[in-house]
């Protein structure tokens, strides 16, 4: 689905025709670290900027989580999904342990049953926030994703990579401005993809 207002800017992106990321914002906590799904104060716009590249703007202060959203009858899918974290480098997403950019060295994360993304998991538990800005000591920052899509028991797809740029330039690369977390933003009901 598109915005309207620059061409391929939409609130999801379909990866393979069965299934779509979408990114979900909300205020990063002081210490970055979330325990459960926070609640979703709405979709980020994404653009693609590139082949295989996906652009997201995340204000300061903010952080995402990631959607992930197939239709009820379709097969499933499989993802490994590497964050390039400051401090921390290569993260794998999934188990938090250091990574490579090698597919096969990651962990799967299976669609379904999860249905998003969290974060980066962390060893002593729950996940650090997705937050381009490190938003304190100890918490890393992360400038973008790399995610392995491939159907269940095939072989891993080429990456996309996701890059997390701060709203003004993405408005810059792609004519869309994204707006300020409004106060009565907090989805209230179910849990969207």
């Amino acid at each position: 689905m598109t915005d309207g207002r620059a061409p391929g800017v939409g609130y999801s992106f379909a990866l393979a025709d069965t299934l779509s990321l979408s990114f979900q914002r909300y205020p990063c906590p002081e210490s970055a670290v979330v325990h459960e799904l926070p609640r979703s104060w709405g979709a980020l716009p994404v653009a693609p900027g590139g082949s295989r590249s996906l652009v997201v703007p995340v204000a300061d202060g903010e952080a995402v989580w990631v959607g992930l959203s197939r239709p009820p009858d379709a097969p499933a899918w499989e993802l490994r999904v590497l964050a390039h974290l400051r401090p921390g480098g290569p993260t794998d997403a999934v188990t938090g342990a250091g990574g490579t950019d090698a597919a096969g060295d990651l962990a799967v994360l299976r669609v379904p049953p999860q249905r998003s993304l969290e974060g980066i998991a962390r060893r002593a538990g729950g996940w650090w926030s997705l937050t381009r800005l490190a938003a304190g000591p100890g918490a890393p920052g992360c400038s973008g994703l790399e995610v392995w899509p491939q159907p269940a028991g095939g072989p891993p797809e080429p990456p996309w990579t996701v890059q997390l740029v701060d709203p003004a330039a993405f408005t810059a690369q792609t004519g869309a401005e994204v707006p300020p977390l409004a106060p009565d933003a907090p989805y209230g009901g179910w849990r969207l993809p």
